[in-house]
């Protein structure tokens, strides 16, 4: 399995496996081998994929508050169910692997506490106070290109 092919949704599976999967002491030596059979632990091609993405954080090249708005908690839930491995890895390899991970999980984590109500901004009315508001049974809604606006 390629880092590419990580990213199709049908392979998300393999994280709600692994955190059964993980609290086996048997499963979790196997992460001591120098290399780690990866058709065992295809969860290591999500940690390839999510230090990727932490090292464009880290750098500049994603704007942090618009990847921590959307993945904030979503991060921490990944982190939290593979760092087990991580760190019985980091064992025998060190601080440094994963760290652009651990670093996106880091930053979500203090994003979500400085954002404890969510990040939508304070002067926009939510959906519910809206109620009524320019909608009806025969508002007809024209593509956005035309503005999105009701005839």
């Amino acid at each position: 399995m390629s880092i590419d092919k990580w990213s199709l949704l049908t392979n998300a599976i393999t994280l709600l496996v692994i955190a059964a999967k993980i609290k086996d002491p048997a499963f979790l030596a196997e992460y001591d081998a120098p290399e780690v059979d990866r058709s065992r632990h295809p969860e290591l091609y999500a940690c390839d994929w999510l230090e990727q993405i932490g090292s464009y954080l880290k750098y500049g090249l994603l704007d942090a508050d618009v990847l921590l708005d959307v993945t904030s908690t979503s991060i921490n839930r990944l982190w939290n169910q593979l760092a087990p491995a991580i760190e019985r890895m980091r064992v025998t390899r060190g601080d440094g692997l994963y760290e652009n991970f651990e670093y996106w999980a880091a930053k979500g984590r203090l994003w979500a506490k400085a954002h404890p109500g969510g990040a939508y901004p304070r002067n926009m009315p939510r959906m519910r106070d809206l109620k009524g508001i320019g909608v009806g049974p025969g508002t007809v809604f024209r593509p956005a290109i035309f503005g999105d606006t009701p005839e």
